[in-house]
């Protein structure tokens, strides 16, 4: 098997070449930093919904 990796500004492609039966697989995900990043701003976002929805804020 032979991997590819293309790590761009948004998306990380990936390419799997099977040698055995000459498949080949595509996959495309977001870079590890970026995924990490996005985890986090949902965690913080859940945070502050839960820390606003007692108060004033409820509609932000």
């Amino acid at each position: 098997m032979k991997l590819g990796i293309d790590i761009g500004g948004t998306f990380t492609d990936l390419v799997l070449l099977n040698e055995a039966d000459h498949k080949i697989y595509f996959g495309k995900t977001l870079p590890p930093i970026l995924t990490l990043l996005w985890e986090s701003l949902r965690e913080f976002m859940k945070l502050l919904k839960k820390q606003f929805s007692h108060s004033r804020y409820k509609n932000l």
